[in-house]
């Protein structure tokens, strides 16, 4: 019995054959052949996948006739997760061969509307929430900002819905207030009185206005909407005057100033 030199082949990507001989004092043995089989790796692709919020997904390891390990320990072709995060699973074939396949799971919440800003006749929508959202006013014309113009002061209704992965909506009501920054009560007939559009739209307001030292003025409602600048029937000087408006129906407190001018 002899031995020889051994060998180490190249990476090899298809079967391929090798041929050795041995010589021994001159002597010079047949030829043989040696053929190297090479066992295919299954092909994979690592996958990026999307679940909304309290729902769940199934992974599939997608290679047949193989034996499987998750990284959750798991030994099945698929598992079916509810948790964002970092998945893998090695894939064993027939031959031995093992690959691994990667999941990263990333999770959409459903939005909530946490506040509506609104600076004059402007409201722009505040939203938590992860994913891509659109925006509207009439829940018939959806737009990617959460900016909103308006014509007039109001009661509104907003709405957002995730639209990446329809992982769910919100909606909020709010009011649009719009008065003017100043007023001429000089019985001209222009800009003689100061109001609060659109107060109508609520059923109880109460707009309590102050002079610069904090003084109530007036207080305007349902039945008293206008202020035409007098305080005991006497006509107030002309500066600047501070407003508050409880517009009541769980919407927010609304302060602001204004200018009286003679």
């Amino acid at each position: 019995m002899a031995s020889g030199a051994s060998f180490i082949t190249p990476i090899l990507s298809a079967n391929t054959t090798f041929y050795f001989e041995a010589t021994n004092s001159g002597c010079v043995s047949n030829r043989m052949a040696v053929t190297v089989p090479v066992n295919p790796i299954p092909i994979v692709t690592d996958e990026n996948l999307v679940i909304c919020q309290n729902t769940n997904i199934t992974l599939q390891a997608g290679v047949s006739s193989a034996t499987y390990l998750w990284s959750t320990g798991v030994t099945s072709p698929s598992i079916v997760v509810s948790n964002p995060g970092n998945y893998s699973v090695w894939i064993t074939t027939a031959q031995n061969c093992t690959v691994t396949k990667n999941f990263t799971v990333i999770e959409y919440t459903q939005p909530e509307i946490t506040e509506v800003k609104v600076t004059d006749l402007t409201a722009e929508i505040m939203i938590s929430g992860t994913g891509v959202f659109e925006y509207s006013i009439d829940n018939i014309n959806f737009q990617s900002s959460p900016v909103f113009n308006f014509a007039v002061g109001g009661v509104y209704t907003c709405y957002v819905r995730e639209t990446g992965n329809n992982c769910g909506f919100d909606i909020k009501v709010f009011v649009v207030i719009e008065y003017p920054k100043f007023f001429t009560p000089n019985g001209d007939g222009i800009n003689d009185f100061w109001e609060i559009k659109g107060i109508g739209f609520v059923a109880q307001p109460v707009v309590s206005i102050f002079d610069r030292y904090g003084k109530l003025i007036t207080v305007l409602n349902q039945r008293k909407r206008y202020w035409d600048g007098k305080f005991n029937s006497e006509m107030l000087p002309e500066t600047d005057y501070w407003f508050v408006a409880n517009l009541g129906d769980g919407f927010p407190e609304y302060k602001g100033h204004f200018t009286l001018k003679r």
